[in-house]
């Protein structure tokens, strides 16, 4: 999660839209073997160069569930992950965005791997005796979501805008005090193996 992972390496988490179309960029230029000078908007890269061998052809994917992110993944990467958007309504949004930055870019939907993946907390194991991994699992993804992808979902505005706010003002514990059950079953797979199964 970006709210947690980004800072945590000192890098920036604004423009990530940008940040990652010209990412894309000047990995594919490298991987091809030739040497990058790019001037972005977000990155700078001077006479960059592989020190080895030009690699076999290595699949680019972007993990998103925002508009702007999915649509550069559309249009530039090879495949998308998109982590909690496996309700129908989410599902609609990812493809819908992919979409759209594919076809901008002349390509469809079959152009590129798109993997839904997901948090499971299974009921019979002795972690899901303590909720609180889920419910912090949870609240990050609702603090770094946009609140109208999180709507896609059917996540109750009040526990998305409580959430957020909760969040802001205490940190990650007070935002997952918030978070509603339903949140989490709208955003991990949640119980024992057969309603798991159901769920999918």
């Amino acid at each position: 999660n970006r709210s947690r992972l980004l800072p945590s390496l000192d890098l920036p988490s604004d423009r990530a839209a940008v940040r990652i179309a010209e990412a894309i960029d000047v990995c594919r230029a490298i991987l091809r073997g030739d040497e990058v000078s790019f001037r972005g908007r977000t990155i700078v890269a001077d006479g960059i160069r592989l020190e080895a061998d030009r690699p076999p052809m290595v699949p680019i994917f972007v993990g998103a569930r925002g508009r702007r992110v999915l649509r550069v993944a559309g249009s530039k990467a090879d495949g998308v992950f998109a982590e909690g958007m496996f309700t129908p309504g989410g599902i609609d949004h990812v493809l819908a965005e992919v979409g759209v930055g594919a076809r901008e870019e002349g390509r469809s939907l079959a152009d590129l791997e798109i993997l839904a993946w997901q948090a499971i907390r299974l009921s019979t194991t002795l972690a899901a005796r303590d909720d609180r991994p889920y419910r912090r699992r949870a609240a990050l993804m609702i603090r770094g979501t946009d609140p109208d992808v999180l709507a896609t979902l059917g996540i109750d505005p009040r526990v998305i805008t409580a959430t957020r706010d909760a969040f802001d003002r205490g940190g990650e514990e007070a935002g997952a005090r918030l978070v509603s059950e339903d949140a989490i079953t709208r955003l991990l797979f949640s119980g024992d193996p057969d309603q798991v199964r159901a769920h999918v």
